[in-house]
């Protein structure tokens, strides 16, 4: 017994998150274990911590793809898709990740599902539609993953404009896709369903917005009906993020990782990286500007957003999309 429990805790420091073959034991053993919560169930033969102690979902979700394909070589043709796929190109993300995965097999039609035994509970797509996708991982072939241009797509499609915009700002911005692959693989779904998020997105999406908290920003004041701002404004040796020149108004949105995140750091300290902020600050200022900075908190919660916004004089404006982008914005998000 403690050998099996020295051998659980091993391959779960190893992996995050193991599968049933991951570990030698009865599956009687391996219920006694669940049943005594020293591992829990966190989905389809994948075993874990319990849930509400990883706080990163993101590396959760990705913990549970890799489990679940560590096994599957014999397998025939998987693709990673959605969620899933997001979670591997890094996509930020407004919905919450949770720990169901979107791995599929690949069927030509619902008739042809049917004759197939679902072994080990796979689920089966079936689409019409062609699916752009790229291996993997080289040692498997049999393992695809929807291309990023795709993804952004598929995202778009199913979660909605605001995880959409914010996935396609991500990948233009690095580089993952360009704006003519997003419109192409958009052709394929003209006249489908939630087309005109992805029509959306496509007229708004760009390279200049660099994080997830400047495409919310950009988001918010479509949805709520705000004159958009001018993105990336260069002032004296800066680059602002917006700005709106009637009110000669500059707005820096701050994320906690802007001065936690070592990629962001760009090898400063924290201290140092707060301070060339406050320097950056004053130079605009001194510039003849009115600086305003807003923290993920007061961009997040629509009521501060807003009371901002109203302080600040910003005017309205007839934004294209923008009730479809209120709509999303406003859809309740599961915790």
């Amino acid at each position: 017994m403690y050998k099996i429990k020295k051998e659980i805790d091993k391959k779960l420091n190893k992996y995050g998150v193991i599968n049933k073959y991951d570990i030698i034991c009865s599956k009687t053993s391996l219920n006694r274990y669940i049943n005594n919560k020293y591992i829990y169930s966190v989905g389809n033969n994948l075993y874990g911590k319990n849930p509400d102690e990883y706080k990163d979902k993101k590396k959760f979700h990705l913990d549970c793809i890799n489990a679940y394909l560590r096994n599957k070589n014999n397998e025939t043709q998987l693709i990673i898709m959605l969620k899933s796929a997001a979670a591997i190109y890094n996509f930020p993300s407004f919905t919450n990740y949770n720990n169901n995965l979107s791995i599929y097999k690949i069927a030509k039609n619902k008739k042809n599902v049917s004759k197939h035994v679902n072994t080990d509970n796979l689920k089966w797509y079936t689409t019409k539609f062609k699916i752009t996708t790229i291996p993997y991982n080289p040692n498997n072939p049999n393992v695809h993953i929807t291309t990023a241009a795709r993804t952004c797509i598929d995202i778009t499609r199913y979660y909605g404009v605001i995880d959409g915009l914010l996935a396609a700002d991500f990948c233009l911005h690095n580089n993952l896709c360009t704006i003519k692959e997003l419109q192409t693989e958009a052709k394929i779904f003209k006249g489908q369903r939630n087309y005109q998020c992805i029509k959306a997105v496509l007229f708004y999406a760009t390279a200049a917005r660099e994080s997830f908290l400047e495409t919310m920003f950009f988001a918010k004041c479509l949805a709520y009906g705000y004159e958009l701002p001018t993105l990336q404004h260069p002032v004296q040796n800066y680059r602002a993020d917006f700005y709106y020149p009637d009110q000669n108004l500059i707005v820096e949105v701050h994320g906690r990782e802007k001065h936690l995140d070592p990629n962001m750091l760009q090898q400063k300290s924290t201290e140092l990286s707060v301070l060339h902020e406050r320097e950056r600050e004053r130079d605009i200022t001194n510039a003849g500007y009115t600086v305003k900075n807003l923290s993920y908190i007061q961009v997040m919660n629509s009521d501060t957003f807003n009371k901002s916004m109203h302080d600040w004089n910003v005017s309205g404006a007839d934004n294209k999309y923008q009730e479809l982008f209120y709509k999303y914005l406003t859809i309740p998000r599961k915790p």
